[in-house]
């Protein structure tokens, strides 16, 4: 019996399907038990999960390519064939049946999760400039050509704008998961722009990958101890998942987590 996971990512309309095999073996295991080779159950994604798990293959890629100083990381969209892999990956440990995968995923929910957002920026625009009356009318378009050809192309649209004391800031949504940062340098040069950056913020609870092999090392991470200041200890459980799908429990490390809310 087999489960098929179908989804899109970036630009591509090519589907990619992932086939998860299932399974007979005992799926009750210890969770300290380490280089348990995972069952895996038939499950399928709901939306909420496809879409949650496109954001974290997203983020994870983005990072990926941070680690490894890529030229690819100047580009909107990661490159699909890494995003592809990535998302694989993340949903072959969903879809595993070891105590770890619950404890990661039901309990303290260690999804979607975003050290860099990757649908929002924040633009901040000088009001003197008239095509800026059109995000303050809480318009999408704004009828100037260098700043519509970027929503347009990159599936924008205005989400908020804020009049605060400091400046008027538009907060700009895409309708799919990309790299935020590559695109709030498309509209730092744009006449009436003051800056963009991409809208980022700290997470108790994070996601890492790391190649390992034909496939990633998945590390799930529980942060806790003056998060605010970015998290004193962290306490993180580790799986392999190579190519074929194989899933297997590496470990743990860190401190005893705490328990959650």
């Amino acid at each position: 019996m087999t489960v098929a996971v179908t989804r899109w990512i970036g630009r591509s309309t090519l589907p990619i399907l992932a086939v998860l095999a299932v399974a007979c073996a005992d799926p009750v295991a210890m969770e300290d038990d380490e280089d348990d080779v995972v069952d895996q159950a038939p499950i399928e994604l709901t939306e909420e999960q496809r879409v949650g798990y496109e954001e974290d293959a997203v983020n994870l890629a983005i990072r990926h390519l941070q680690e490894i100083d890529a030229p690819e990381l100047d580009d909107v969209y990661p490159p699909s064939e890494l995003v592809a892999s990535l998302f694989d990956a993340l949903v072959h440990v969903h879809l595993a049946e070891h105590p770890v995968r619950d404890t990661v995923i039901d309990v303290y929910r260690i999804t979607n999760v975003s050290g860099h957002a990757t649908r929002t920026i924040m633009v901040r625009v000088d009001p003197d400039h008239e095509w800026t009356r059109a995000w303050r009318q809480e318009e999408t378009l704004t009828g100037y050509p260098e700043v519509d050809a970027l929503m347009i192309t990159h599936d924008l649209f205005l989400s908020r704008f804020h009049e605060w004391s400091f400046g008027d800031v538009a907060i700009l949504r895409a309708n799919r998961p990309l790299n935020t940062a590559a695109l709030a340098a498309l509209f730092e040069p744009i006449p009436g722009v003051i800056y963009a950056e991409r809208e980022a913020g700290g997470w108790p609870n994070d996601l890492r990958a790391h190649p390992l092999g034909d496939g990633w090392q998945l590390d799930y991470r529980v942060g806790f101890g003056d998060c605010p200041s970015g998290c004193v200890h962290r306490h993180i459980w580790s799986f392999s998942v190579s190519e074929d799908g194989t899933v297997a429990f590496l470990g743990r490390s860190g401190p005893p987590p705490p328990v959650p809310p």
